[in-house]
């Protein structure tokens, strides 16, 4: 079984006291046996770094978001400081956003963007898992 553990924090540089105590928690769960550690919000390439350390040779994890406040390099970087597993929510989201938009002005007359095939949608959406569970509940009418 894999533990993961979370230390949040604020992201600001005032609080020295909150990064340590940040830092003391990621020991903590290091002893306790987590197997994947996250400090949020560092705020430079040290406090990442120390971070790291902290986890004592366990995976740290980040999470990119291009609009934060927060010290966030790009992909080379991150593996050059030590960072084992990243995270892309907002790039997901953002792709999404950007690809709903793009279909909903084609819809209103502009130019259609590229979209899935039927079959590329179903292997999507899983629609065979969905139709096998279906299939177990009877037919109403």
């Amino acid at each position: 079984m894999t533990r993961a553990f979370c230390c949040w924090r604020a992201p600001t540089p005032a609080c020295r006291a909150v990064f340590d105590e940040a830092l003391a928690r990621i020991r903590a769960f290091v002893n306790e046996g987590a197997d994947i550690l996250f400090l949020d919000s560092p705020q430079s390439e040290e406090e990442m770094r120390t971070g790291i350390e902290a986890c004592d040779g366990k995976p740290a994890l980040a999470v990119t978001s291009p609009a934060g406040k927060h010290f966030m390099p790009g992909n080379a970087e991150l593996e050059r400081i030590g960072i084992r597993i990243v995270v892309y929510p907002q790039d997901s989201l953002a792709a999404s956003v950007r690809a709903m938009r793009d279909a909903l002005a084609g819809l209103k007359g502009g130019s259609k963007p590229p979209i899935a095939s039927p079959a590329e949608l179903a292997t999507a959406i899983r629609i065979a898992e969905y139709l096998s569970q279906d299939a177990r509940w009877p037919d109403p009418s």
